[in-house]
């Protein structure tokens, strides 16, 4: 029977012990690895059965690894102490991948609840694309072109804020998703948070702190319905969606802060030896 394909990735071995073989840890990626030959043990995975896994490698301390790759009396310099750190590596990965980023006992049953239904599949189908961040950020820079062409000066306000906001939400939304490295319910990676809950809720603040309840209620409504919508195809847990919901509210109300008193203020900057962005609270 033929091995799964694997997409091409280059890696560089160490080739300081030809005892040790082909063994990394630095391109090692446990949502990604998969045996040589089909094992229904990983393909009928689930996270908590990654979780239950994880738990048990957990236990296996840094000392411990070093006294079982002791007894194998490696006589190559430098080969013992390559496959000690590489274990550890591997081993680090796998605690952060499924120990860290999943909850069996309550963030999974509660995301399998909600992603049951099939016939609501398709009612959620649109949340993929409203809740975009090409989406949000095309309807943002939208609304400031209408208001600046019309001289709509609300408008215009409106469209910077909403800028600003998804300037804000997707930085922090892109650092906390490598930082975390959570797997998603359909085992790919960067589940936590979710990027659609943080931007449309970014969206649906800015909207509320301009334009008050009558506006705000809609948009969130429309925000929840695409927070929702990520949970149903299986993208999010409903902890990714949660988090991604107030950190986009967060994001919203920063960049509104003290509004008709006090602007938040972003701009690109240009720095030796690079680029940045310049914050600035006043009147």
């Amino acid at each position: 029977m033929p091995a799964p394909a694997r997409s091409a990735v280059r890696v560089d071995y160490w080739e300081g012990a030809r005892s040790v073989g082909r063994f990394e840890g630095d391109f090692f990626d446990p949502g990604e690895w998969r045996p040589e030959y089909p094992n229904p043990a990983f393909d009928n995975m689930r996270a908590d059965d990654a979780f239950w896994a994880a738990r048990l490698v957990a236990r296996v301390p840094d000392e411990a690894i070093r006294a079982i790759v002791a007894k194998a009396r490696y006589s190559e310099p430098g080969a013992a102490d390559h496959i000690v750190d590489t274990l550890i590596a591997r081993r680090d990965k796998v605690l952060r991948a499924w120990l860290t980023g999943v909850n069996p006992l309550a963030d999974r049953t509660l995301s399998d609840g909600m992603s049951a239904s099939a016939p609501l599949k398709g009612v959620f189908a649109p949340g993929e694309t409203v809740g975009g961040a090409r989406m949000q950020a095309a309807g943002a820079l939208a609304t400031y072109a209408i208001g600046r062409i019309t001289d709509n000066q609300t408008a215009a306000r409106i469209g910077a804020d909403l800028i600003r906001a998804q300037i804000v939400t997707q930085m922090v939304t892109g650092a906390v998703k490598t930082a975390v490295g959570r797997t998603r319910p359909d085992g790919t990676q960067y589940s936590f948070p979710s990027g659609h809950s943080s931007t449309t809720f970014a969206s649906a603040t800015v909207l509320q702190r301009t334009l008050g309840w009558k506006v705000g209620i809609p948009a969130y409504a429309v925000a929840g319905y695409v927070a929702a919508s990520r949970i149903q195809v299986r993208r999010h847990f409903l902890s990714d969606v949660a988090f991604g919901a107030a950190l986009g509210i967060a994001a919203g109300r920063t960049v509104t802060i003290g509004r008709g008193d006090r602007r938040l203020t972003l701009a690109p900057a240009v720095v030796p030896g690079g680029g940045g962005v310049t914050v600035s609270i006043g009147n």
